[in-house]
């Protein structure tokens, strides 16, 4: 699916409407959301005392192989986004979105990487955070779904990445804050959505104030993709 809405991406001579782009960032969250589920199985049979020299190196092996296809996956899609689709997109909302994307999926490769690479990926999702974020609260709606799910991601970026609680918190605040009014306009499916990504970010700020577990952090942050349960 990844690969068939990457030939789509790089082929269509239009502009992805909002179910093409949802499926294009839906079919790679897939393959990363396996290949991570693999990692994490593959980090948790490392530490098992029993096993031998030999066993030990597989797996070695086959993390850094898992780790190879989850960096490449996010390089493709990266490519994707910054030489087709943003430039082609004219609309402010998959600008948004794209720039979220691209944040998203360079917020995956710090967390893959170390050093310098590290640095350079958490700096260019830093950047495309901002510049996703600037044009949603000029062109977005204070409720809209997109921007209340952008300033989600980013203030998990903050709180788990760059390690600012104070940021954190204070974006899922304002984010919050913003929306004061603004829900009674909404259309029935789009107050459920803004419903939701609000709730989880009260919570977050909630947590994060209280120097909660990050565990905890992370389970109210997964659910931040609303449009998935459209």
């Amino acid at each position: 699916m990844a690969h068939f809405m990457m030939l789509a991406a790089t082929t269509y001579n239009d502009e992805f409407v909002c179910e093409e782009r949802k499926l294009l960032s839906t079919a790679y969250q897939n393959v990363i959301t396996t290949l991570c589920a693999s990692y994490r199985a593959v980090e948790t049979t490392a530490v098992k005392p029993e096993r031998s020299a030999h066993e030990r190196r597989l797996v070695t092996k086959y993390r850094t192989r898992i780790q190879d296809e989850l960096v490449a996956i996010c390089n493709e899609l990266l490519m994707v986004v910054d030489k087709h689709l943003l430039p082609s997109s004219s609309e402010t909302e998959a600008k948004v979105f794209y720039y979220k994307m691209k944040a998203d999926f360079y917020r995956y490769l710090v967390e893959m990487q170390v050093d310098i690479t590290r640095r350079h990926s958490a700096t260019s999702a830093l950047e495309a955070y901002k510049q996703a974020f600037t044009l949603a609260i000029a062109e977005l709606p204070s409720t809209h779904p997109l921007r209340l799910d952008l300033a989600l991601n980013f203030a998990v970026f903050y709180f788990e990445i760059l390690n600012s609680t104070d940021r954190a918190s204070s974006l899922a605040d304002l984010a919050v804050d913003d929306t004061v009014g603004g829900q009674r306009r909404l259309s029935d499916p789009a107050y459920r959505d803004s419903t939701l990504i609000m709730q989880l970010l009260r919570d977050n700020a909630i947590l994060w104030k209280a120097d909660q577990a990050p565990d905890t952090i992370k389970k109210a942050a997964t659910a931040s993709n609303w449009w998935k349960s459209q």
